[in-house]
């Protein structure tokens, strides 16, 4: 059992270095800026590029939302297509 587990470790572990590799070739600022963010350390910035496809578009909108910077109901519309 000891060694399939260990297995599994080390297949964790190259996934883990590819990720960082791709992230840090293709997507190095937004690992950098997401990682400015309280609470989210590298693994869960590469997650979020994982999940987002690197696009921060969902982010800013979601601040000027929350913010009431864009409380115009059309054009929250526009901008969610």
């Amino acid at each position: 059992m000891g060694s399939i587990g260990g297995s599994v470790n080390q297949r964790l572990n190259r996934v883990e270095e590819q990720m960082t590799a791709i992230c840090q070739q293709h997507y190095n600022d937004e690992l950098t800026l997401l990682q400015t963010i309280p609470g989210i350390k590298q693994q869960s910035a590469m997650q979020i590029i994982a999940e987002t496809g690197g696009d921060m578009n969902a982010f800013e909108r979601a601040v000027r939302w929350s913010t009431g910077q864009d409380s115009d109901p059309a054009t929250m519309k526009a901008q969610a297509k």
